[in-house]
Order: C-alpha cells, then structure tokens, then sequence
C-alpha cells in the first residue's frame, strides 16, 4: 500500500498551480504576447483607465517561507507585475480560481491568448 502524507486528503485531482503557470508561460509565443495579454485583460475589465507593467529584479529571502521552501524558493527571482487601476471583482477571483476554465472563455467581447486566467 501506498504511503500518505498525513495532510494528504486521500483520492483526489491535485493540481499544482505553479505547474499551471509554468506550462501556460511556455505556450506563449515570444515577442512580447505576454505582454500584449496584460493590456487585453485591463481593457477586458472595461474599467481600467491605465495600466502598467514592473521589471523587479529583486532576489527575494527564501528563510521565512513555509515548508516545503524548495517549491516556494524558485518563485523569489525576478518577476514581471502588472497593474491596472480596475481592480479586481468577483467574477475575476472565480477566473483565478478555475484556471483553464475562465469565465472569458464564455464572453465574446472579450479577448484572451488562452482564456486560462482573469
């Protein structure tokens, strides 16, 4: 028999979402998409007024992460943020939450590469 975690919840989809993101960056085409994409999900809000984008180059302290850190020490390098002053609804949080099955999937006026986030 198979050992479990005692955290381990037993049967069950488990699905990482940093495996997510990782694969969903591979798929986007270079020069500049990513970006591209950013834009479209601030205008998608049809509230944003402006938006903007942040290289942080920043190596971040991985000593006071929770375990297990080596997961979690690989998402403290340079990152890319975004901003928009839209904010986030609820139906946006939901886009989140079911990745690969968002709610613009569903919305023609909206645009998306993938319709796998907000």
């Amino acid at each position: 028999m198979a050992h479990r975690h005692a955290a381990d919840p037993g049967f069950g989809l488990k699905i990482s979402p940093a495996a997510i993101l990782r694969s969903l960056l591979q798929q986007y085409p270079s020069g500049g998409q990513f970006f591209l994409e950013a834009i479209q999900n601030a205008d998608d809000t049809g509230r944003a007024s402006k938006s903007c984008a942040m290289l942080d180059l920043r190596k971040h302290p991985t000593k006071r992460l929770r375990e297990p850190v080596a997961n979690r020490a690989t998402l403290q390098n340079e990152s890319i943020l975004f901003y928009d002053d839209a904010g986030f609804s609820e139906r946006d949080w939901r886009s989140l939450q079911f990745m690969c099955d968002s709610q613009k999937r569903h919305t023609v006026h909206e645009a998306g590469a993938f319709g796998m986030g907000s």
